[in-house]
């Protein structure tokens, strides 16, 4: 059981009077030493305002005991965590009555995600624990890690709770990610600090990059600074203010070494739960999960993928993002109100898009279904003709690039397909008389994949293990006749089709057969 109740703070009588007597004296005599302006006053080396002074000397947060705690004990806990809030508000960190407190005598220290209230065990309130939780509950769970870490160790050190940190040695520090295969961890994300992702070796090294640049900030132009930073919601923003105080930091420490921005700004999640790592970008919101296995992709993409190492996980969610963006710039409509996305990477079966999510079990779908979430409120619902956009639009996704050259030159043996391939490849050579270059020379090669099969007139029937070769080959014949302006035209109205080509579905399905045959027989 507990007990809920708002307190003020009550001191003891001796200090209360200690207080009274000396107030307007210590306001005197401390006032010009630290220069403050006539409405300030002097309180543990700040100059502050009369009104926040009055707000110190009162109780600011709200408190909920277990039953079997004192009300001695009670107020001395009160007092103690004050010491807290009064340094989160004279820092500017939080408002009165902002903070609220859960005091107990078992379980560890956390936040309570569903109200916000700060759970501490009555053993640790003097921690940089404490201190770290209660900044959680103050920042969403987006904003940079290593931020909030390194103003947690400072007001950690201000308070006597744990020793002071030497920067003398910063340098040091840096030079240890003063590379290509460190630098990527100077984002000071959440996965740095992970085990996860990140070495234990070079864990200690962000805990100690995070302290010192943290540190170097609020000593140079105040902690109200980090604060901005962390309140920032647009991505390239955030990204543009921290990399110039960081390269600033680095030049300071000696070193020539411009560390660039993200080309895609990537925000991590610190709340993870039942997720590997979630992650959020401009386009969309990711889910990692637990259950994830590469097992769809081994021959292609590192075993484990997205769950190795920082780099190889910032540097893939930036090709999932370039990609987007790829399909963006000729598919989104302007202007059109696209309900958020969200994607969830896991094992399961099958991969699909609905109402704003993304299910994917194999990476190199993911262009495939992105193209379904673009077109799928703008686009006539005719079932052949957005699985052959969504399938040529993804046709050039890099890791379907890998999926198809492997699929056509792995060591593979999918049967009757594989032979397919094979007569594809060497049907190639018998033209060309040359070596395939898949990434150059894949519409070429699908066309005589579709040649060979000898299917045309089903393109726009029932889909089948022939489906993808030919929606790949009857689109691009489609652009390549009348134009993409005219294809978009249309797969937004089909009724179009007739006025933009003079032509039935059936008609053009005739001239794209004998416009294979034409270049093959």
């Amino acid at each position: 059981m507990y007990r809920y109740k708002l307190i003020f703070k009550i001191s003891i009588f001796l200090s209360l009077l200690l207080a009274t007597v000396f107030l307007s004296s210590c306001i005197q005599d401390s006032t010009p030493k630290m220069n403050c302006n006539d409405n300030e006053v002097a309180f543990n080396t700040h100059c502050i305002s009369y009104e926040l002074y009055e707000i110190i000397n009162t109780v600011n947060a709200t408190y909920t005991f277990s039953e079997d705690l004192s009300i001695e004990e009670e107020r001395v806990i009160i007092d103690t965590i004050e010491v807290i809030v009064d340094e989160f508000i004279l820092n500017g960190l939080a408002e009165d009555g902002q903070l609220s407190f859960n005091i107990n005598y078992q379980g560890n220290n956390f936040l309570d995600k569903v109200d916000g209230t700060v759970n501490l065990n009555i053993s640790s309130i003097n921690s940089f624990d404490a201190i770290l939780i209660t900044l959680f509950s103050l920042f969403d769970t987006m904003d940079n890690y290593g931020l909030i870490y390194g103003i947690a160790i400072n007001i950690s050190i201000e308070l006597g709770y744990i020793d002071h940190i030497n920067n003398e040695y910063s340098n040091n520090t840096v030079s240890h990610f003063i590379n290509n295969s460190k630098s990527d961890l100077m984002d000071l994300t959440y996965p740095c600090f992970s085990e996860s992702y990140t070495s234990v070796e070079d864990i200690e090294y962000v805990k100690q990059f995070s302290i010192q640049f943290t540190k170097y900030i609020i000593d140079s132009t105040g902690i109200q600074t980090i604060i901005d930073i962390l309140l920032l919601t647009e991505y390239d923003e955030f990204e543009s203010q921290y990399k110039f105080l960081l390269n600033e930091w680095i030049e300071v420490n000696g070193f020539n070494y411009d560390v660039k921005l993200n080309s895609i700004p990537i925000f991590f999640d610190r709340e993870i739960g039942d997720y590997y790592s979630i992650w959020y970008t401009q386009r969309a919101s990711w889910y990692l999960n637990k259950n994830y296995e590469n097992k769809h992709n081994e021959r292609i993409l590192p075993k484990d993928f997205l769950m190795n190492d920082y780099k190889e996980l910032k540097n893939s969610i930036i090709t999932f993002e370039e990609e987007f963006e790829r399909i963006d710039s000729l598919l989104k409509v302007d202007g059109f109100n696209y309900i958020d996305l969200e994607i969830f990477i896991h094992s399961g079966t099958g991969n699909f898009y609905f109402n704003g999510r993304i299910d994917l079990t194999s990476v190199p779908t993911l262009s495939h279904e992105y193209v379904h979430y673009i077109t799928f409120q703008t686009m006539d619902r005719v079932h052949w003709l957005e699985e052959a956009i969504a399938t040529f639009y993804s046709f050039d996704f890099l890791y379907m690039e890998m999926y198809m050259d492997n699929l056509y030159f792995g060591e593979n043996d999918f049967g009757e397909l594989t032979v397919k391939l094979d007569n594809t490849i060497a049907r190639f050579h018998e033209i060309k008389g040359v070596e395939v270059n898949y990434s150059d020379d894949k519409l070429f090669l699908n066309d005589i994949y579709v040649f060979l099969e000898g299917k045309y007139d089903d393109v726009y029937g029932q889909y089948n293990s022939y489906s993808m070769f030919q929606y790949i080959s009857f689109v691009n014949y489609l652009i390549e006749t009348y134009g993409e302006d005219t294809l978009l035209l249309i797969y937004e109205d089909t009724y179009q089709l007739d006025n933009l080509t003079d032509k039935t579905w059936n008609e053009i399905v005739v001239d794209w057969e004998n416009h294979i045959k034409l270049k093959f027989e």
